[in-house]
C-alpha cells in the first residue's frame, strides 16, 4: 500500500491489477492490469505483484511473478520496466515479453520503497 494524491493505492495480487481507493468516497478503481501477464505502456500487464510505493507521482511496483520492478506513471498511465545496471540478466516468465529486464537480487521482489526523490 502507498498514500499520494489523496487516495491510496494497492496491488491486488491475485487478480495482477494495481488499484485506487478514494477514502472520502470509498469508491474502488482498477489503474492498471487486467489478466495474469508481462505487457509494458499503456494497458499493462502484471503477474501477481506483491508490493508498491509512491514518489513524483509514479508508482513503484514490485512485479513479483516476473520478477520485475514497474513503474506506472500517474500522469501518463503508461507502465515501464526499470532497468537494473550491474546486476544478473533475467528474463520474465511470460512468453511474449517486451523487454529484456535485469533480474533483482532477490528471488521473488514483494515490497520495495521509494526514496523521496523517487530514486
Amino acid at each position: 500500500m502507498a498514500w499520494g494524491n489523496g487516495v491510496l493505492y494497492v496491488v491486488d495480487t491475485y487478480t495482477s491489477r494495481i488499484r485506487q481507493i478514494d477514502p472520502e468516497t470509498g469508491k474502488v478503481q482498477t489503474l492498471a492490469g487486467s489478466d495474469a501477464g508481462w505487457l509494458n505502456g499503456p494497458d499493462p500487464l502484471f503477474y501477481e505483484p506483491g508490493g508498491l510505493s509512491f514518489a513524483n507521482n509514479r508508482l513503484s511496483i514490485a512485479d513479483t511473478n516476473n520478477h520485475a520492478i514497474r513503474v506506472l506513471d500517474l500522469s501518463t498511465r503508461m507502465t515501464s520496466t526499470l532497468m537494473l545496471r550491474g546486476l544478473p540478466a533475467g528474463f520474465p516468465r511470460q512468453q511474449h515479453m517486451q523487454a529484456v529486464v535485469r533480474r533483482l537480487p532477490t528471488h521473488l521482489p514483494w515490497v520495495q520503497r521509494a526514496a523521496p526523490q523517487g530514486r
